[in-house]
């Protein structure tokens, strides 16, 4: 018994179309433009959207991974005279890397967090780890890492 004998004609042409590469359109990803990356910085409320805005932040300016992201450390970020310099020590390509974030309007929202992480820091340490976590609860709101949707 011929396995594509069972199959719908319509069923078997798209598998041959796929199988030769032909008529295959891959699934593109959702990409949020740089005016709706400033929208979401400026207009956010920073009581429910801090922690996402350091997210945005440092995965745009170091075009980091998730794992990378999930990864950075406190000792990682170092502050500097013309920003922040975020060290990625475990890569997907297996070589450590670093970024920069400069701005005052980035600057800012990293120095509001900044008290927040050093205090969750030592909560941290006492759990036995030294990664910030990306979730946050907020008036019953769990933040996790996700795609941002309009409206926040």
């Amino acid at each position: 018994m011929n396995p594509e004998e069972e199959l719908p004609p319509d069923v078997l042409e798209e598998a041959q179309n796929v199988k030769q590469g032909e008529g295959y359109v891959p699934k593109k990803s959702r990409v949020l433009t740089n005016e709706q990356i400033e929208v979401f910085l400026d207009t956010a409320p920073d009581f429910k959207f801090l922690m996402m805005k350091i997210v945005v932040i440092f995965g745009v300016s170091g075009a980091c991974r998730c794992h990378e992201l999930l990864q950075i450390k406190t000792e990682d970020i170092e502050n500097i005279k013309a920003g922040l310099l975020v060290k990625i020590p475990d890569t997907k390509t297996k070589k450590p890397r670093s970024f920069t974030v400069m701005g005052e309007k980035y600057l800012k929202f990293y120095e509001k967090t900044s008290r927040e992480w050093n205090n969750e820091e030592l909560q941290m340490r006492r759990r036995g780890t030294d990664r910030f976590r990306v979730t946050q609860e907020r008036e019953d709101h769990l933040l996790r890492r996700s795609v941002i949707q309009y409206p926040w």
